[in-house]
């Protein structure tokens, strides 16, 4: 198979303004997962990215989670997401679903790699840590938007109070992979983290 490689989304993020995808579309590349799963959607973006690198694998499937309309705040649209993955010929690569990450967690399906991008603060990066914990023993990688100083200040977090990640990175042992705004960081496996 010919790998096409990354062509950034052509839908709205902000995410694009510093080519985030294609660090996303890099680290799948290097993981090669089997099988991901993606909360926050929005309006596909970083789920048209992590597919674009799973159809240049050949192999693996993304399962990408959001409330869509339920959300009470900025939320994508379901039929607008999946036109832009028909457009862009990446569906056999994604199922899109509505599902609640808290409600996941409580009894997470298998995954290779999760990306979380659902107004991360300090709570969801503890409770991915903390609820995930065994899923990571067994090599499981969580990667997420957020994790720099700059990120914590966002407009957002400051009015809501939100705790900030960048002071938990020696205590959950993530790494920053992009420092860029809004920035993406990963937890790697347990196993990888006792080495």
């Amino acid at each position: 198979m010919t790998r096409q490689g990354f062509q950034s989304p052509p839908v709205a993020s902000v995410n694009a303004s510093n080519n985030l995808g294609e660090t996303l579309y890099r680290t799948v590349l290097q993981l090669k997962p089997a099988v991901v799963v993606e909360f926050g959607v929005l309006n596909g973006y970083t789920t048209m990215s992590i597919a674009q690198a799973l159809r240049d694998l050949g192999a693996g499937h993304l399962w990408s989670y959001d409330l869509w309309e339920d959300c009470p705040y900025h939320h994508g649209d379901l039929a607008d997401v999946t036109r832009a993955l028909e457009a862009a010929g990446l569906t056999e690569f994604v199922t899109l679903g509505k599902m609640d990450f808290w409600d996941w967690c409580r009894q997470p399906t298998r995954f290779d790699l999760l990306s979380i991008d659902i107004a991360n603060c300090g709570r969801m990066a503890r409770a991915a840590a903390d609820l995930l914990k065994d899923e990571r023993a067994r090599g499981s990688v969580v990667m997420f938007e957020g994790g720099t100083p700059e990120r914590d200040l966002a407009w957002w977090m400051v009015r809501f109070e939100r705790e900030p990640i960048a002071p938990l990175q020696d205590v959950l042992g993530f790494r920053v992979l992009d420092e860029r705004f809004p920035s993406w960081s990963i937890m790697p496996a347990e196993a990888a983290r006792q080495d």
